[in-house]
């Protein structure tokens, strides 16, 4: 089966970057459409012919087969008169990771029993993909493989507290311990600067003594939080998980066994 995908955009000009990830594509697909945007809403500093001629050139001694032309409209409407739907993509900035996610995917509970979760399988060497369940794990391992596992615990780090003075709402979410009563942590509220007080749901006094940048904050408590924090703090679960989480245990791997702060993977199954 020839796997084939497009690689749009407007390459005004060509770089070295549109060559390189043309190269990289071509490591993963037989085939790789190039699709130059005729964009006529812009002055281009190169024609769509000389851009599309450009590209041959620089591809022409590829042993795979790369397709360079010019398209108008939408790239949907392209892909799929080629046939595919793989579509590459160079990294610009933080929004090209952004997708959409349909939430009927979502597993908002731990599926039972654990061993029926997914298992997605790449295969390096082939470069093929397989859905499988995780009970099947034992049947792709050799002798002499490397098996890692996560022993660590998720931590109920999600913590709520009251500002003080004035009792406006904060949400705190220690992320990791300095020292005995010290903590690196993210803040949710209004005016958390330095000098901040908060009392958490058990009565403990926090101070923040540092800005760390964004949301970051140090915070000091008035003693250690270690003991109280199964009794009061919460897992913290994805946004995008909105079912209650009725049995903590069941957000624990199998191999959990030292505390951490590791953030858990419900929403994939959290089987493993």
């Amino acid at each position: 089966m020839t796997k084939t995908a497009i690689y749009p955009g407007t390459f005004d000009p060509v770089t070295f970057g549109h060559l390189d990830i043309i190269t990289r594509a071509l490591e993963i697909f037989d085939k790789l459409y190039v699709a130059v945007a005729n964009n006529t809403s812009k002055a281009p500093i190169f024609s769509t012919d000389e851009r599309i001629d450009f590209i041959r050139r620089a591809t022409k001694s590829s042993k795979k087969k790369v397709i360079v032309e010019a398209f108008d409209g939408l790239v949907v409407k392209y892909a799929a008169a080629k046939k595919t739907n793989v579509m590459i993509r160079g990294i610009r900035a933080t929004s090209d990771f952004d997708y959409e996610l349909p939430p009927e995917l979502i597993a908002q509970e731990p599926i039972e029993p654990r061993d029926a979760s997914r298992l997605l399988v790449l295969d390096r060497r082939t470069k093929t993909r397989q859905h499988l369940l995780f009970r099947e794990l034992p049947r792709l391992l050799n002798p002499g493989d490397l098996l890692v596992v996560n022993r660590s615990r998720v931590v109920p780090a999600r913590l709520f507290a009251l500002k003080l003075p004035g009792g406006g709402k904060v949400e705190l979410l220690l992320l990791e311990r300095i020292n005995g009563r010290e903590w690196k942590s993210l803040v949710g509220g209004k005016g958390l600067q330095v000098g901040s007080k908060v009392k958490l749901e058990n009565g403990l006094l926090g101070e923040i003594t540092e800005d760390l940048g964004g949301p970051q904050r140090r915070l000091v408590f008035d003693r250690g939080l270690d003991s109280s924090l199964q009794s009061f703090g919460q897992v913290p679960l994805p946004p995008y998980i909105h079912t209650p989480l009725a049995n903590p245990e069941r957000y624990q791997t199998v191999f959990a066994r030292v505390p951490g702060l590791s953030l858990g993977r419900m929403g994939q199954g959290a089987a493993d």
